[in-house]
């Protein structure tokens, strides 16, 4: 439900219930009922992670969809990258593959399910990779996919990538609500980039009246131009999903293992996983959900953060 720490600021309390009310909840199930639908939510975040690692490794390395779904359950992506790569700029080996153990830091009825959201995509040809890319990009956020789609571009080569993950438990840690900005805003107004930390920034001072905020407010929807009859909002969450896992990536010429664990023995691995939906709504109508998307995961691109 809403977090009711001591420690916690009273407007994130307020910003995750209104989250959870963008996502269809009412505020019965967001006071009294959030352990289940938190944890359901949490569930259907963990899928989607599985699924949206699948469609990125299939897009990255161009290896089809059916050779990378484990039959055991979760993402087994075992492939050996040739060294056909000699006269592209060659970059270190272990850059060739972003993980969260050893990386560089690189920059209902409702429709929060998102198995509904992944199967309202087309996947009527799952192994042609103009629509596995397109799935990819659909899934992940822009900045996350380019990180790792030119992966098998820049690496050396000859190097063979085994990566098993199957998720056994998922927490959401935390969902809060960024109003009358998205990401496209931003894009479009850049110097909206940051605004919502500066005005609650401001807010934790404590040196605004109850007028002052809500003029701040009124000045941030008008420097995005927001039409004051439809307005659209960003549902941020992020999820904990705990694994099983085995990473290895070995040179194939000289049997060295290059990234991950040396005997490629199964380990305990968490990830921290950042999801983003854009909902639009208009006066006195319930918000209309769009779809769910990964931003950033383990912290790759310093989660990511726009607003």
């Amino acid at each position: 439900g809403v977090p009711r720490s001591s420690g916690v600021p009273f407007y994130i309390a307020i910003l995750h219930g209104f989250a959870a009310r963008q996502l269809g909840f009412n505020w019965f199930q967001i006071l009294f009922l959030g352990r289940w639908w938190e944890n359901d939510l949490a569930g259907q975040f963990s899928w989607a992670f599985e699924r949206s690692l699948e469609a990125l490794l299939a897009s990255s390395f161009r290896v089809p969809l059916e050779e990378i779904q484990s039959e055991l359950g979760g993402v087994e992506f075992n492939h050996t990258l040739p060294s056909s790569h000699d006269d592209a700029p060659a970059t270190n080996t272990e850059d060739s593959f972003p993980s969260s153990q050893e990386k560089d830091t690189a920059h209902s009825d409702t429709n929060t399910d998102v198995e509904q959201n992944y199967d309202a995509v087309d996947h009527s040809n799952e192994n042609d990779h103009d629509s596995v890319d397109l799935l990819a990009q659909q899934m992940l956020e822009p900045c996350l996919y380019k990180l790792y789609s030119n992966a098998n571009r820049t690496s050396r080569g000859n190097i063979q990538i085994h990566l098993r993950t199957r998720a056994i438990s998922s927490e959401l840690i935390n969902l809060h609500l960024i109003p009358i900005l998205t990401r496209n805003t931003v894009r479009t107004h850049p110097n909206l980039e940051g605004a919502f930390q500066k005005l609650f920034s401001e807010v934790d001072k404590g040196n605004k009246t109850l007028d002052q905020k809500r003029q701040m407010i009124d000045d941030l929807s008008r420097r995005a131009k927001i039409d004051p009859k439809v307005a659209e909002h960003t549902v941020v969450a992020q999820v904990l999903v705990r694994c099983k896992e085995i990473f290895q990536v070995r040179s194939v010429d000289t049997g060295e293992v290059i990234q991950g664990d040396a005997e490629g023995k199964e380990r305990d691995v968490d990830h921290l996983v950042r999801f983003e939906m854009v909902t639009t709504q208009k006066i006195g109508q319930e918000a209309v959900q769009g779809s769910w998307q990964i931003t950033d995961w383990d912290d790759l691109l310093d989660g990511n953060i726009w607003y």
